[in-house]
């Protein structure tokens, strides 16, 4: 408990360096949101054919490409909203993930 405590600490020090209000953090937080969440579970609630392992690359990729633009790619390729780039990117492998491994876990299962 006492090394989790350091690392959040760590983490809000690295937090309060990065950002210059609180609103840039909630805003931050709310890309990773709409990016990585949110199609994985639009797509369980109305998508028969999604699978687990679907929604959670969805969810590793969509998380990562956000991260990836915002802190490394956004200068170098262009200025505009990592959303334009993460939400795309985690729809697409939710499909292709749940299409590739829809039928492997329709024969385990």
């Amino acid at each position: 408990m006492r090394v989790l405590i350091i690392i959040l600490g760590v983490f809000a020090y690295l937090l309060i360096t990065q950002f210059p209000d609180i609103l840039s953090v909630m805003m931050y937080a709310y890309t990773i949101y709409g990016a990585a969440i949110t199609p994985a579970l639009i797509a369980a609630l109305c998508w028969k054919n999604v699978t687990p392992a679907g929604g959670t690359a969805s969810m590793i990729v969509g998380g990562v490409t956000t991260l990836a633009w915002e802190f490394v790619l956004k200068s170098k390729i262009g200025n505009f909203d990592s959303s334009f780039v993460a939400i795309p990117a985690a729809i697409i492998t939710l499909v292709l993930v749940s299409w590739a491994t829809k039928k492997r876990e329709a024969e385990i299962g």
